[in-house]
Parts: structure tokens; C-alpha cells; sequence
């Protein structure tokens, strides 16, 4: 089992350092035109505090990423490359579960696809971006030790402040000891919830401070969160929103301790055109 202090090294060295700027781009892409964010759910004991609020003091608690989808681009494609997969792992129906779960909270300003099985790449995952216009999840054996899952997301300089998301990759790790039974082994990581949790990325959110939810940026071996929670919900109407919506507070600065979590709830350090989350 991947220990919670191993999990909260990981992330301290990625606060602290992020990636090496990319020296050579990939093919046919020119240095510094795309921006890549990797956002990365990490095994383990929880990395922030959530608990310091008192039940109920604190409605709205998720993150909203600031390069999200355009309208123009939904439905956003999801495809499945079971290439690498762990031999008794079919993922393809966790993948289209988790994208029906983000579909039905806001049908009518966000959608998703299931596009099925692929032989896409996670090349936007890389050190040198290679892009091929298929959004991808497949399992790869080099993700760093203590990270069940990153999900990269792709956004062009060229667009502006605020430019549209053009493309995301998943990648799983392949050496993590995975369950998908209903009740998930102590000394196992569940894959349902960490695919919901990364198709949420996909969607544009960040992490969350509230440690029920699936957006929280880490997971405990033995723990499930196969359901969206009310902040993981409002946090994809906040990104989307449609007629009517009004956002729930986020915390006061009375309501925050004077000992604040050591890292803040999401983060994405941009190291010349590469960030993590």
C-alpha cells in the first residue's frame, strides 16, 4: 500500500518545482504555443485540511479552472486505448459511467461524449507536447511513485488569457493495486473513484477543500467516491453555468484559521509552457 506521507512528498515537491521547462517541442508544434496543466490525484492521507470549518460553515468549496471548454467545442469526445491496462482491469465501463455522472449535472451548458475504444495516445501527457486530436485515457507504467492518475489539459497561447481547452489525455497508472469490487480492500485503491475524479479535470475543475467530495486531491486506499457530492456538482454549474444559477458563498476571510493547510487547495505552477495541478 502507498503510504500518506509518500502522497504528501509528492505533492510538496511538485509546489515547490513543477516541471523543467521543454527544451525540443514535439512535432509540428512550435515552442511555446500550447500550455499543458497536469492535474494529478495523488494515494494517500489527505493532503490539506478541510476539517478546520465547522460542519456547514462552508458551501462552496471546489475550484473552477480558468482555461475550460467552449461552448462551440461540447460534446467533449472521451475515448478508451486498453492498450497497457492491468489484465483483469476493463476500465471502458468505469470511463462511460464517469462521463454519464458529469453529463447529468448540467445537461443543457456541458457534455461530454463516450467515443468507445481508441488507439489514441497521451502524448499531451509528455515532456514534449504531441497533440493528435483525440482525447484519450489509457494506463501507463511511469507515472510517479504515490500518483494514481493525472489528466492533462491542453490550452494555446495564441487564443489569449482566457483561451478554450483544445485537448485533454488521462493516464492511470498500471502499477497501482487497483480494485472495482463493490467494497474496495483496505490495502487497495479504488478505480471508479479515481476516474471520476479525473473526468472532472477533464471538465475543468481543480481541487476541492472539501474532503468528501471527488475533487479532493487525494485518495485513500480502501475509500470510495463513485458519487458526485453537492460541491463537485455546484463546481461544474459554476464553470457552465446556465440560466439562473447563482454560485453558493465560497469561505469569508473570518471563517479561514490563522493555520492554514501547507498548500493550497489547487495550484498550477507553469514552468515555461508545462503546469501541475
Amino acid at each position: 500500500m502507498l503510504a500518506g506521507t509518500l502522497a504528501f512528498g509528492a505533492l510538496a515537491v511538485l509546489a515547490a518545482t513543477g516541471e523543467p521547462p521543454r527544451a525540443n517541442p514535439g512535432p509540428g508544434q512550435a515552442t511555446g504555443e500550447y500550455v499543458v496543466v497536469r492535474h494529478v490525484l495523488l494515494a494517500g492521507q489527505p493532503i490539506s485540511r478541510p476539517e478546520f470549518e465547522a460542519p456547514g460553515a462552508v458551501s462552496a468549496q471546489y475550484t473552477v479552472n480558468k482555461h475550460r471548454w467552449a461552448s462551440a467545442s461540447m460534446p467533449i469526445s472521451v475515448a478508451y486505448n486498453a492498450e497497457g491496462a492491468p489484465g483483469e482491469i476493463d476500465a471502458a465501463p468505469l470511463i462511460e459511467d464517469a462521463v454519464a455522472r458529469w453529463n447529468d449535472v448540467s445537461p443543457g451548458t456541458f457534455a461530454f461524449t463516450w467515443s468507445g475504444v481508441s488507439t489514441g495516445e497521451t502524448g499531451s501527457c509528455g515532456t514534449s507536447v504531441q497533440r493528435d486530436g483525440v482525447n484519450t485515457v489509457k494506463f501507463v507504467d511511469d507515472l510517479p511513485s504515490g500518483t494514481l492518475g493525472q489528466t492533462c489539459t491542453v490550452w494555446s497561447v495564441s487564443a489569449g488569457a482566457s483561451a478554450p481547452l483544445v485537448e485533454f489525455d488521462m493516464e492511470l497508472s498500471s502499477t497501482v493495486q487497483w480494485s472495482t469490487a463493490e467494497t474496495t480492500p483496505g490495502n487497495r485503491y479504488d478505480l471508479w473513484s479515481t476516474v471520476l475524479h479525473e473526468v472532472g479535470h477533464a471538465a475543468g475543475l481543480g481541487h476541492t477543500n472539501d474532503g468528501t467530495a471527488v475533487m479532493y486531491a487525494s485518495l485513500k486506499a480502501g475509500t470510495q467516491k463513485r458519487t458526485l457530492t453537492p460541491d463537485d456538482r455546484e463546481g461544474l454549474l459554476a464553470a457552465y453555468p446556465g440560466a439562473g444559477f447563482t454560485p453558493s458563498p465560497s469561505p469569508s476571510p473570518s471563517a479561514v484559521p490563522t493555520a492554514v493547510p501547507a498548500f493550497p487547495r489547487d495550484f498550477a505552477i507553469i514552468t515555461a509552457n508545462l503546469a501541475r495541478d
